[in-house]
């Protein structure tokens, strides 16, 4: 394909596919030696990656998902 990137999404899910709000994304870049699954690989470890740095912040991503679903009406006050 010669895509030179690629990422993940993490998004709230709604009815529609891929239409939920986006909490949060990252991105890696593709080199010419990688195959599809090296790709699949990389997008795991920053999957990964992104989970760890979460934790131990639970208290602060609380409040960012709280202000998200408020935000998008999932949630009342």
């Amino acid at each position: 394909n010669k895509e030179k990137k690629s990422g993940i999404t993490i998004h709230f899910v709604d009815e529609h596919y891929d239409e939920g709000a986006i909490i949060h994304q990252a991105s890696y870049s593709i080199e010419a030696s990688d195959t599809p699954d090296s790709i699949a690989l990389k997008g795991q470890k920053s999957y990964t990656d992104l989970m760890y740095s979460w934790a131990g912040r639970q208290d602060q991503w609380t409040a960012v998902l709280a202000s998200l679903l408020y935000e998008h009406k999932r949630i009342k006050y």
